[in-house]
């Protein structure tokens, strides 16, 4: 797919991140991400819309997410009560902003040129469940499978855990873990660095806010 202008992606982005505030501070019926629990699995599908990009860019992240949260655990799944965790990112590729509904988070694809800096993100209400509101992610064109994991984290519901640096800032417009003894094993964490590992912790913590309770009896 052609690059879309980049005045045009500009305009397109604020437009999705407004709407995307709107709706996550609204109470909604319709869920976004679903979760499904067995005897032997709890199964969390995430829908996600994608402007711009290619089949084989969607792909790529696909696997990505895959290998790291279905496969992050010594190669085998991560395990909650004694369930197998799994967790589906389901890509579609939209080809026009029209197509675009509540329905799914969205991820909008933006041209990033050899040699230049890009921050991929994710945007939502802070203190919303990622079950019934729609994130809004800018992602970039050179994106890896490495970052495309730790954005699928924030899509989860999770939140950064940078480690406090001398600065206090890591980038622009983004705060590090002020508070190293809450997350003592931040500097491993995926949510720390877009090559970290899925800690237990956070699966634990997905299963909780997608609303699987029953799930987690055994930890009670």
């Amino acid at each position: 797919m052609p690059a879309m202008d980049a005045r045009v992606s500009r305009s397109l982005s604020i437009a999705l991140l407004c709407a995307c505030a709107s709706s996550a501070l609204s109470a909604r019926t319709n869920a976004i991400s679903t979760v499904a629990i067995d005897d032997e699995r709890i199964v969390i599908n995430v829908p996600i819309a994608v402007l711009g990009g290619s089949d084989a860019l969607i792909e790529h992240w696909r696997q990505s997410i895959d290998h790291v949260w279905n496969r992050g655990n010594d190669g085998g799944a991560f395990r909650v009560c004694g369930r197998a965790v799994v967790f589906n990112a389901h890509f579609t590729l939209r080809r026009s902003p029209d197509t675009l509904n509540n329905a799914a988070h969205v991820v909008v694809v933006e041209d990033v040129r050899p040699g230049q800096a890009h921050i991929s993100r994710v945007w939502h209400a802070l203190g919303t469940s990622p079950t019934y509101s729609a994130r809004t992610g800018f992602w970039g064109s050179n994106a890896d499978g490495a970052t495309a994991a730790h954005e699928f984290g924030h899509l989860l519901g999770l939140l950064d855990e940078y480690v406090e640096s001398e600065t206090g800032m890591r980038a622009p417009g983004e705060r590090p873990v002020p508070n190293e003894a809450r997350y003592p094993d931040a500097w491993m964490s995926l949510m720390a660095q877009e090559h970290g590992s899925v800690l237990e912790r956070h699966v634990r913590e997905v299963v909780r806010i997608h609303g699987a309770g029953r799930a987690l009896a055994c930890e009670k």
